[in-house]
């Protein structure tokens, strides 16, 4: 059900509002039921050595993730395959064997902030980044991934 920005209108009468918050809630809740609205937590434990994730087999291909991710070694990340554009994927790192390799807009890469080109952000344990896909389809063009935001641990 599409929602019409136009209704309720200012001259419907009170006694209408009960009639627009059940018509509203339906539709809120016909969106979760269709992945409009898709949060999910993700701990997510990696071999040394990983370079790629995948969206399905390391990831959900929820619209948005957190993810709470360890290494049992040194990792730098250069791409997330499969994903769409939109999706968010926020990584809360627990550990200071994860790095992620910036790269060019394409092939599932990180386009990371003031950073110079192909150089790696090094991570340490609560630094917390945050990645959007673009241009993603989920089916053979992964976009690229854009960093959103970047909090390091000062503690």
């Amino acid at each position: 059900m599409a929602l019409n920005p136009s209704k309720p209108t200012d001259q419907e009468l009170v006694s209408m509002w009960p009639y627009w918050v059940r018509k509203l809630a339906v539709a809120i809740n016909a969106m979760e039921v269709e992945g409009y609205i898709d949060i999910v937590f993700t701990e997510l434990t990696i071999g040394a050595g990983i370079t790629s994730l995948a969206i399905g087999t390391d990831l959900s291909a929820a619209t948005e993730e957190n993810i709470k991710i360890d290494a049992l070694g040194a990792s730098t990340f250069y791409q997330i395959t499969g994903g769409i554009a939109g999706q968010v994927k926020t990584f809360i790192i627990q550990d200071n064997n994860i790095s992620f390799l910036d790269g060019p807009k394409l092939t599932g890469q990180f386009y990371l902030n003031q950073l110079p080109a192909l150089s790696t952000l090094g991570t340490q344990q609560d630094d917390v980044i945050t990645l959007i896909n673009i241009d993603g389809d989920g089916a053979g063009n992964d976009g690229y991934w854009k960093e959103v935001s970047r909090q390091l641990s000062v503690k």
